[in-house]
């Protein structure tokens, strides 16, 4: 299948970028490190500032960093305007980041940019928010937003439906599947007990002591599994629940701690079943999900974000969180039984496939359109 090309014109679409990239090491620093990739492949990306926050800890001085870098980036997108830049590329703050996101654009506003967002937060999606309506309301007319999944441009078309209207803002979908690359390990042996899996920086929003209960009711009610977990430990509640089960369930319960390239490969490898109860209120499009598929885990996860819309036609289950504890737990008896589990280790390896095929046409589409060419199919 051919690649689908990309029809940028360096020479007229310049464009400035205001992102977050590590460290610290997070699902947005990493789709943003692809981005900027993307951008400069296709000659277009003209300046770049960083606006992550700072690697200590410490409220006060997360303000002060932040608040320096967004001056900063405010001075290059006021000197790139000046030397030829006529695009600001930004993805949305979540909460009181958005007032960050909020002076920038009104400087570029200023200096006469087209504004494109990208959006890889939930939270204002779930519930309108009176800083995203304000954003919305001040940026220039037919400004472009890249969303995650269809679902995720619907509901916020129609959460903001009076201010996305009055200015003709318009929008497209890229998946982050575009970033996620093939396993390139071998998967476990389709035999012996279950083994079901959960990575993530661990803890109580992203579910990791209900995964562990989880496990535990599982293996009270007899059923042959084993649980695998990867990844830090983000709090006391986490840890004590890590320490408890590591004690009771012995060789049977693994935490391996961080992990990262050909060992994480290994982890998703590794496993039959990708867990994932998170609760998080920004949880937008879990990139472990997709990394999960690759490395052939069916998954199991809550309604979160992108998810259920994401995740319909992948082996596993999507439930919403009042009915995860007891559908998780149905579903998971009945796959510690089942036969064929190199099937099920097919069926989510073909998911992944199609989903990150689409994908590339995507990212080809929203290069075009932010760097200069806008989509007519754009919305």
């Amino acid at each position: 299948m051919a690649e689908p090309a990309l029809e940028v014109a360096a020479s007229r679409a310049r464009v400035v970028a205001v992102i977050q990239l590590p460290p610290p090491v997070t699902g947005l620093g990493a789709v943003n490190e692809r981005m900027i990739q993307a951008f400069r492949e296709a000659g277009v990306l003209h300046a770049l500032a960083n606006m992550a926050p700072p690697r200590r800890p410490g409220r006060l001085r997360k303000v002060a960093v932040r608040l320096w870098r967004t001056l900063s980036a405010c001075r290059i997108v006021l000197h790139s305007r000046l030397s030829g830049a006529r695009t600001l590329y930004m993805p949305s703050d979540a909460a009181a980041g958005m007032a960050l996101n909020l002076i920038i654009l009104l400087v570029a506003r200023a200096c006469g940019y087209r504004i494109w967002f990208h959006h890889h937060n939930y939270s204002y999606v779930e519930r309108r928010s009176r800083l995203m309506s304000l954003l919305l309301s001040v940026s220039p007319e037919r400004s472009g937003h890249v969303f995650l999944c269809h679902g995720m441009m619907e509901r916020f078309r129609t959460l903001y439906a009076r201010e996305w209207t009055a200015l003709g803002h318009h929008g497209q979908v890229l998946s982050n599947a575009f970033m996620i690359d093939d396993a390139a390990v071998a998967g476990k042996t389709p035999s012996g007990p279950l083994v079901m899996g959960h990575l993530s920086n661990l803890s109580v929003a992203k579910g990791t002591p209900r995964f562990i209960e989880l496990f535990s009711t599982l293996r009270r009610n007899g059923v042959a599994v084993r649980a695998r977990l990867a990844g830090p430990v983000g709090d006391e509640e986490t840890a004590r629940a890590i320490k408890a089960a590591s004690q009771v369930h012995g060789p049977d319960f693994e935490w391996l701690g961080p992990v990262y390239g050909s060992d994480k490969a290994a982890f998703f490898g590794s496993i039959d079943v990708f867990v994932f109860p998170s609760a998080y209120v920004n949880e937008a499009q879990p990139l472990v999900l997709l990394e999960a598929l690759s490395g052939g885990a069916a998954v199991i996860a809550t309604a979160r974000g992108c998810t259920a819309c994401d995740h319909a036609n992948s082996p596993g289950l999507v439930a919403d969180d009042a009915e995860f504890d007891a559908e998780a737990f149905a579903c998971l008896r009945a796959l510690a039984v089942a036969g064929d589990r190199e099937d099920l280790r097919s069926r989510a390896i073909r998911r992944f496939h199609a989903m990150k095929s689409s994908t590339a046409y995507e990212l080809a589409d929203v290069i075009n359109a932010v760097g200069g060419q806008p989509n007519s199919a754009s919305r």
